[in-house]
């Protein structure tokens, strides 16, 4: 078993808030997004929680589909729910790709990492 670095545990637990939030907002009917927004939001959330918090190959795929879906849902927002000036919405989308950007980088720089084939010497 692999050790889980404490990056990914904090990501797992942010992620797995994230999806308890999105299966609240299912479940109570606030206005905003429709459901098969957050079902998806809640959906790929819980799986690169999961993919992080056991390290799996597959937690940085997971974690880009929970990306694209965030940034699918920012604009579908901004077009229908919220509205907010351009500008500050430009701002906004433009902190949030850094913020999954460099969340993304991470996840796949660690994942190398820990996946890596250990040298020949090192096998002696």
């Amino acid at each position: 078993m692999r050790k889980r670095p404490i990056g990914f545990s904090i990501l797992a637990i942010i992620l797995w808030w994230l999806t308890l939030a999105a299966a609240v907002k299912a479940a109570l009917p606030l206005g905003g997004m429709g459901p098969t927004w957050v079902f998806a939001y809640a959906l790929s959330a819980f799986m690169a929680a999961l993919g992080l918090w056991k390290v799996k190959t597959w937690a940085f795929q997971a974690f880009l589909a929970w990306s694209a879906v965030v940034v699918l849902m920012t604009f579908a927002g901004q077009h229908g729910v919220f509205q907010i000036p351009m500008l500050k919405f430009a701002i906004f989308v433009c902190l949030i790709l850094i913020l999954l950007s460099s969340g993304a980088i991470y996840i796949r720089k660690t994942l190398r990492k820990a996946f890596e084939q250990p040298a020949a010497a090192d096998r002696r």
